[in-house]
């Protein structure tokens, strides 16, 4: 078997679909709580579970149900809503929201998968396969998103970026898990409509 092959694989369907968690991985690291660690453990985690239901469902060849996947984005809109109703409740009380508020690794683990929630439909076919080739595209699919933190971190941290990001990203931040939420349940939605 040529080993090549799995490997370019497993990292095209690792870009392509983790291309998208970019800009939710900068605003993580736009908190001055938040640790490269953390961020990675939660994403390694999210990314696991994603890879683990794709070999699931390839294995049995069936597709989840598209509201099964939308369903997946209440998790980002519960916790951008309930951000807004911590933030806003600070403000009401006069007192700025703490560092130690940055997001725990289950949260982020949570937001990995609602995000990814949509990469099932391309990892259950490619996941499909046996032996060495399955074992080499779930160990791309599960590390490759470690790029896209280093990526992430880098951007956040960037000294010509940060000071933009650090001024509109955190106000952003419930934003983006609230439109990230909305988009992953309507596209479930209109996956179960078509």
């Amino acid at each position: 078997m040529n080993l090549a092959s799995p490997l370019l694989t497993g990292f095209v369907a690792s870009a392509a679909t983790n291309l998208d968690d970019l800009v939710l991985l900068v605003a993580f690291f736009l908190h001055p709580a938040t640790r490269f660690p953390k961020v990675v453990l939660g994403t390694l985690a999210g990314s696991a579970a994603l890879a683990a239901g794709g070999v699931v469902l390839g294995r049995a060849a069936l597709a989840l149900s598209p509201l099964a996947v939308g369903a997946l984005g209440l998790v980002p809109l519960w916790l951008g809503a309930h951000k807004l109703w911590k933030r806003r409740r600070a403000r009401r009380e006069g007192r700025e929201l703490t560092a130690h508020e940055a997001p725990g690794v289950w949260a982020i683990c949570g937001l990995t998968i609602a995000a990814g929630g949509d990469n099932l439909g391309v990892y259950a076919p490619l996941l499909s396969v046996r032996g060495l080739e399955l074992a080499i595209l779930v160990g791309v699919l599960v590390t490759g998103p470690i790029l896209w933190c280093a990526l992430a971190r880098a951007t956040a941290h960037h000294p010509t970026l940060r000071p933009y990001a650090l001024r509109y990203g955190r106000d952003a931040v419930p934003y983006v898990y609230i439109v990230l939420g909305l988009a992953v349940i309507g596209d479930g939605v209109r996956e179960y409509l078509a």
